[in-house]
């Protein structure tokens, strides 16, 4: 209830029906109400409320509801919403002009994560009035969704009906100090809402709009600090580039005549994270990915058949039947690294290109271009004699031409080593294990180590949105390491992007 805008109502709409105060006590004492002016006087300046008899007549009166009469503003409508938040209605999108629909676009986002933040910490505070809890339940609904942290029982199926019984509980429980610890723990009870109402990674992954655009400017002005030292924390694992220009020759050009200077990721990743790091963001460890180690029991046998069947169990082919040419026959070969290969060789070949004929690349060359050409020089060379690249040009621009085709090369090239490297271990492995078995050990204990943290951008933020679940508002601001922040920001030019990784975004290792 607000007493003043109660009064301010009350004379407003006296006065729209032109009538006096004098008109008013008339009115009233024929319906037996008796007042005087005074009393009317002090009902308009909110200094007394009316009576309830007294509030029935000014209601029918007026046509108001009596809620209206007290909260001192008549009810919106849907309409009066859908008419304040174009974007949430739809009916920004009605603007053809480009450049007017994205300065009102982001007028409407600054508005409109602004003011559900701010109906909810009036809540606390004061409370709100039905229109605002109205405005509040539009915006909820438009914008928000109960998160998975929501562990009352339902009540209803209106999600906004349950939050809002969250509000109520939070507020009965009298456990915070301030709007903000109020703020952290009611944001835990709905999802984080999707573009283009709050900041993520893909928001900062242009250099050309980080500190330019103003709709940019009002995230990062808007965002909570756990939303900044959440895109930041993204930094441990992701490059800030959306739209990688050193894909292609022409991308490099275009990029050097509009700013003047050579494409260089590894300046582009300092900057992006320097311009967070100085517009509020911080370094929070809880937010990095990290390893869980748990050590399981696992049987000697069993470990001992699954190496067998990886490292030394001849590989099944089928080959051409000398005797009868039409069939083909099973064989088995031995289990070598490159009899692994040659059940790799199409796709490999594939990777490259498929119209290659056997005398250009047979099965010893390619295997060749796998093993023995650890700097790429002769898969370049072939590369580019297949895609027709010059190569009498800057490497940067060579290697940019063929950047997809070797990123496609590189992927299956790992991933070949990467199990080769699997089996050498896994034989080392073996040996091992028969010594436990000679020696009457039939278990033994093997480290499980599993990675907790996002697997791309678009998980960066769900992932400390479970983390800061775990904890309170202080606990969080305790964990924010601003000596780490200064440091880093104090030698961000002089280290390379993998010792600033190496050195402020660990993938610590938990058991």
């Amino acid at each position: 209830m607000n007493k003043e805008k109660m009064g301010k109502l009350l004379k407003q709409c006296r006065t729209a029906k032109k009538m006096t105060m004098n008109n008013l006590v008339e009115a009233l004492k024929e319906e037996y109400l008796d007042v005087t002016i005074k009393t009317v006087a002090d009902w308009e300046s909110g200094n007394t409320i009316p009576e309830l008899d007294r509030l029935l007549f000014l209601s029918n009166l007026y046509g108001l509801t009596v809620d209206e009469i007290l909260d001192g503003e008549k009810a919106k409508t849907e309409e009066d919403l859908d008419n304040e938040y174009p974007l949430l209605s739809g009916r920004l999108f009605e603007i053809k002009d480009n450049h007017v629909f994205s300065r009102e676009r982001t007028e409407q986002v600054k508005k409109i994560g602004k003011r559900f933040k701010g109906l909810i910490t009036k809540y606390y505070a004061s409370g709100l009035s039905q229109n605002e809890k109205n405005e509040l339940h539009y915006l909820f609904d438009k914008t928000r969704t109960l998160s998975d942290y929501y562990d009352y029982n339902r009540s209803s199926s209106d999600d906004f009906v349950d939050f809002y019984n969250v509000l109520w509980l939070l507020k009965k429980d009298q456990g915070f100090s301030n709007e903000e610890e109020f703020y952290w723990e009611v944001q835990k009870y709905f999802n984080h809402p999707e573009r283009p109402f709050s900041l993520d990674f893909y928001t900062i992954c242009d250099e050309e709009v980080l500190g330019n655009n103003g709709f940019v400017q009002v995230l990062l002005k808007q965002a909570e600090p756990w939303e900044l030292d959440a895109v930041v924390s993204g930094f441990q694992k992701f490059e800030p580039i959306g739209f990688p220009v050193d894909t292609y020759s022409r991308g490099l050009d275009r990029y050097k005549e509009q700013h003047g200077k050579e494409f260089n990721r590894e300046e582009i990743y300092k900057e992006t994270l320097k311009y967070l790091l100085t517009h509020g963001a911080m370094l929070t460890p809880c937010f990095l990915a990290c390893k869980l180690i748990k050590h399981k029991k696992v049987q000697v046998i069993d470990r001992l058949e699954e190496l067998y069947r990886l490292c030394v169990r001849p590989i099944e082919i089928y080959a051409q039947d000398e005797d009868h040419p039409e069939k083909t026959k099973r064989c088995f070969v031995d289990n070598t690294g490159f009899n692994r290969f040659l059940e790799e060789y199409y796709k490999f070949r594939m990777t490259l290109d498929s119209c290659l004929s056997n005398e250009e690349l047979g099965p010893k060359e390619l295997y060749s271009l796998i093993t023995d050409d650890p700097r790429e020089e002769k898969v370049i060379e072939l590369l580019a004699k297949i895609k027709n690249i010059d190569t009498n040009r800057e490497r940067s621009r060579v290697l940019a031409d063929l950047s997809l085709d070797l990123s496609i090369w590189r992927k299956e090239k790992n991933a070949f080593l990467e199990r080769e490297s699997e089996i050498k271990n896994g034989l080392r492995e073996m040996k091992k294990l028969e010594s436990l078995l000679e020696k009457g050990q039939k278990t033994f204990s093997v480290e499980d180590v599993e990675e907790e943290g996002p697997s791309k951008e678009s998980d960066i933020i769900s992932f400390a949105c479970v983390r800061k679940s775990e904890m309170t508002y202080r606990e969080y601001n305790r964990l924010r390491d601003k000596e780490a922040t200064k440091s880093l920001l104090e030698e961000i030019d002089r280290l390379t992007v993998e010792e600033i990784r190496e050195k402020y975004f660990p993938m610590k290792e938990y058991r």
